[in-house]
């Protein structure tokens, strides 16, 4: 089913090179159950793509740590997709910021302490999904976080939701030349 998210569990790396339409990038590592709860609502079904049964394995039982498991409507093993996510060309970044629609996608608090680019759009990862309509898709779209594992997620939702507007991009670990 097209309409239904496909949360893959990859690496980031992986996931650009590759991936399916409609596709949530929430990586094994780090916070997982608390990512997938606040970007896939309660009782809302979903698939889990991941890089091999194991793997998959030890995600639902991640999952039902949260008790979302009934939601999984299939689990399957991947490598690669029709889908794939453009680097961004971190030079030309650096020298043209007003080029780019910069949305953060850290805490509020986080921003507060810090902002790390004037005039940046800011929309917590947890609430991404449901203000992607936010984000002008008039220039090319760059999505940061403190170190890569939020933009990751909220950089694929929204290529998903805008669907080929205008490129996005996922700063990911290179926010730390900026910080």
């Amino acid at each position: 089913d097209k309409n239904i998210w496909v949360v893959d569990v990859r690496s980031e790396k992986d996931f650009k090179e590759g991936h399916l339409p409609h596709a949530i990038n929430l990586m094994e590592k780090g916070k997982f159950e608390t990512w997938l709860g606040s970007m896939i609502k309660p009782g809302e079904k979903f698939y889990l793509a991941g890089e091999s049964k194991e793997q998959l394995q030890r995600v639902i039982e991640r999952t039902s740590a949260i008790g979302y498991e009934t939601a999984i409507a299939g689990a399957f093993a991947i490598n690669g997709g029709s889908s794939k996510e453009e680097e961004i060309d971190l030079d030309l970044f650096k020298n043209h910021l007003s080029d780019y629609t910069i949305v953060d996608v850290r805490n509020t608090s986080e921003v507060k302490e810090k902002a790390i680019f004037p005039n940046s759009l800011h929309i917590p990862l947890a609430e991404v999904r449901e203000r992607v309509a936010e984000i002008p898709t008039g220039k090319p779209i760059v999505v940061h976080c403190a170190g890569g594992y939020r933009s990751a997620a909220a950089s694929s939702l929204v290529h998903a939701e805008i669907n080929g507007k205008t490129p996005v991009f996922d700063l990911s670990e290179s926010i730390k030349q900026f910080q």
